[in-house]
């Protein structure tokens, strides 16, 4: 991110219906407890890619397609349907060739923290219904990408405190 930004640590998850802590038993509301070791949460900026999302739809009919849902809010968003901040991360148009793959975004969603600690995933159709995955065992995985940034002066500040031997 150009100016007054600069990146410093970026955050890869890569999540599955499978590997979930607790779900609905559908398999497409699902709830994982990420930690991510070393990871600071004092960044002035964090911004969230869906970088990848395929789900295998056997035998489901679906109308429109399948919508990915996080309960990580983007603050100045709103979603009718939800009637508040858009919790929608990926929307996909089903092509009728029972799978949905959806890569690489270069729309990044503006988040106040990172996400770490309980992320809720969804997955539902358009309409905001949920979508029976467990049928004939379907499967999804998403993987996301968040870039933590610090003004370009406290990066400098910070790097100044440590090339002097004090910690952040």
């Amino acid at each position: 991110m150009p100016g007054q930004y600069e990146a410093t640590e970026t955050i890869t998850l890569v999540l599955n219906q499978s590997s979930c802590i607790e779900g609905s038993g559908t398999y497409n509301d699902c709830t994982f407890f990420v930690k991510v070791g070393g990871i600071q949460e004092n960044y002035d900026k964090y911004r969230l890619f869906v970088d990848n999302f395929c789900c295998h739809l056997t035998s489901l009919a679906l109308t429109g397609g399948v919508q990915v849902r996080l309960n990580i809010h983007n603050q100045t968003s709103y979603n009718s349907s939800e009637n508040g901040p858009n919790t929608v991360v990926a929307s996909i148009a089903d092509v009728g060739d029972n799978a949905i793959n959806y890569q690489a975004s270069s729309s990044p969603i503006d988040l106040s923290a990172p996400p770490l600690g309980t992320i809720k995933v969804r997955i539902t159709n358009f309409a905001n219904a949920e979508i029976n995955l467990l049928a004939n065992t379907n499967t999804w995985s998403l993987t996301l990408r968040c870039e933590c940034y610090r003004t370009s002066k406290r990066f400098i500040e910070d790097l100044h405190r440590v090339n002097h031997g004090h910690h952040i």
